[in-house]
Parts: C-alpha cells; structure tokens; sequence
C-alpha cells in the first residue's frame, strides 16, 4: 500500500508582499461599466480584452491594468481615482495548488543544507557529482512542476580544461546527460581552488516566487521534522550525506559542518532511526562532527546516498565487515 503524505498549500506560504492587491473600488468600476454596457463581451470589445479578463476583474483575481483603466474612466465620465501602480513580485505563475511533505522533498532540504548555491531569484546546488545533479533536476520538476527548459547549468573546470572545443563538447555531452537544451548550459573557467575537481556543475530554477515558497516551506518542515515518518527523516539525513557526508573504509559515516542547529536535529534523526552516532564538537576549528556507525544494515537502509561513489564505498565496507565477521582471523 502506497504511502500518504501531507501536503502544503503553497498559498500559505507566500509572502504578503507578493500577494496580488486589487484596488479599492475596482469592483464598483467593473459594475458600473456592465451596467451601462449591459454585457461582458461588449464591455470586452470596447477595452480590447478578452471576456475572461473581464469576468476576472469583476470579481477581483486580476488587477486593471492602465490601457482598460484609462478608458473606463472616459467611459464613465466620472471622477475615478487615478491609476496607481501596485508593486508585486516580479514572478512566473507556480502551477502546483500544493507541494507534497515527501521523502523527496526531505532529499531536497536536505541537500540545500550544504550544496546551496542560488541567488535572491533561483533555487539551486552547486555539486560535482552528476547524480546529484540529475536527482535534483527530477525532483524540482516533480515538486514544482516545472519544464525541463526552465533549468539553467554552469559547467565550470580549471582554466587547463577550458578552451572553444571543450566548451562545444561539454554542452553537448551535459545536455544530454541532464535533458537540457544546450542553450540553457554555459561553460566557463573557474580559480585555482578546487583544482582536483575537473567539473563543477551548478544547477539553478530561477523563480523568485518558487524560492520564497521553499524557503517559508523549510522552515515549518524543520519545525516539525521529527513529527514526520521515518522515511521522511532518513531522505533529509540522506540528503545531508549527499552534501557534507564522508564514508570512511570502516563504515561508518562523518557529516561535517559549522555550528548550526541541522546536525543536532539529524542526531535526533539518528536516534529515531536507532542508528548508533556520536557527536563531537571541534572548538578548535569551530566545526561540529556527527559521526553514524551502525548497526550496518540500518546504515545501508537509511543512509545510502545518491552520491555513486559514497554509496559504492559504503556498501562495499559493509560487505567487507560482514565478511570479516563470519571468517575467524589469524592471530
């Protein structure tokens, strides 16, 4: 049987100032217009709008804009206020009524944890591993119900990879790999830092509407995490190693940060999914160190990442733990 989660209503979470306001007396204006001329679809011709928009000013969804609002005043011959224009958000319509509280979404939170890389207009990561880019790509289009050609990507390597051909051929072999146009994908040289990575790709959604939503909507999901099933709470810890985690050779996993408050909301986590963990704090170096370490087949089952080599590296010291646990050892 498939599992329920709860929705949010992403009504709920936009912000007041990017709320549609509807001037005052707009409604008494439209009224007076139809009583005079006795229907919508004339009232449509006279403003050169559709009947639709009409009926959508009567009854306050959209707001009057300056052409019709003009002419209606002639119309009238009355003394209307003057127009005034009401600043909203500059902002792409979001289709979805509702974003599902799922483990998807946990994945998501998770991950912008530590990969966040976006502007005040976009929703992105910035990784260097292609599964967490395509994962991610998938679930903003899922959550969001956005098109593949609303996604923007950088590719970015050492100044030594750069030149025109290798530009051309990163395009076209990314494009493929993450369903984008290549249009959509520019690639550029980066500093000396991060010289043993050869490509860096940045993803970006932008809308500033769907960045507003998430950030309201992870706020509330942090509160309440912990009231979530455990498949909800596994994803954002997933989500987590994805990001900042690191897979020993012993098994066992370390999540590094900067003091915040995720790592011990994840201790908690871990103490729901009855992993064993232990958490130091670096004075130091002013980090905080969660460290996950069993039992091993809770580990594989609630924190197996996306990313192909942490999860390959995990899996394979479980196996070659387990292995080392049935064969007596030579003393």
């Amino acid at each position: 049987m498939e599992k329920c989660y709860p929705y949010a209503n992403i009504l709920d979470y936009v912000p007041e100032e990017a709320r549609l306001h509807i001037p005052s007396g707009q409604q008494k204006i439209i009224t007076a217009a139809l009583s005079r001329m006795k229907s919508e679809q004339k009232l449509a011709d006279y403003l050169n709008v559709s009947r639709g928009t009409v009926n959508d000013w009567k009854h306050g969804r959209t707001r009057i804009t300056f052409g019709p609002y003009k002419k209606l005043k002639s119309m009238l011959n009355e003394k209307m206020p003057d127009y005034i224009a009401v600043q909203t958000h500059k902002r792409k319509s979001i289709k979805t009524p509702a974003i599902e509280i799922s483990p998807l979404l946990a994945w998501v939170f998770g991950l912008r944890k530590g990969d966040r890389d976006e502007d005040e207009y976009s929703v992105g990561i910035g990784t260097s591993d292609l599964e967490i880019a395509q994962t991610f790509i998938n679930a903003i289009k899922h959550i969001m119900r956005v098109q593949p050609g609303e996604f923007w990507c950088m590719v970015t390597a050492p100044k030594d990879f750069i030149s025109p051909q290798e530009k051309t051929r990163i395009k076209n072999i990314y494009s493929r790999l993450l369903d984008l146009s290549p249009h959509t994908i520019r690639a550029c040289s980066r500093g000396r830092n991060e010289r043993h990575k050869k490509y860096h790709i940045i993803i970006r959604y932008y809308n500033r509407l769907a960045r507003i939503l998430l950030d309201n909507i992870e706020q509330e999901f942090n509160f309440h995490l912990l009231q979530y099933n455990t498949a909800v709470q596994a994803y954002y810890l997933k989500g987590l190693i994805d990001s900042e985690g690191t897979v020993r050779d012993s098994g066992k996993i370390d999540i590094v940060m900067r003091p915040n408050d995720s790592l011990e909301l994840c201790s908690k986590i871990a103490k729901n999914l009855k992993l064993r963990y232990r958490f130091v704090r670096d004075e130091k170096h002013n980090l905080i160190i969660l460290t996950l370490y069993g039992p091993a087949s809770l580990l594989v089952a609630h924190c197996n990442p996306v990313h192909k080599m942490k999860s390959e590296k995990l899996r394979g010291s479980i196996q070659y733990l387990r292995y080392r646990a049935r064969v007596p050892q030579q003393r």
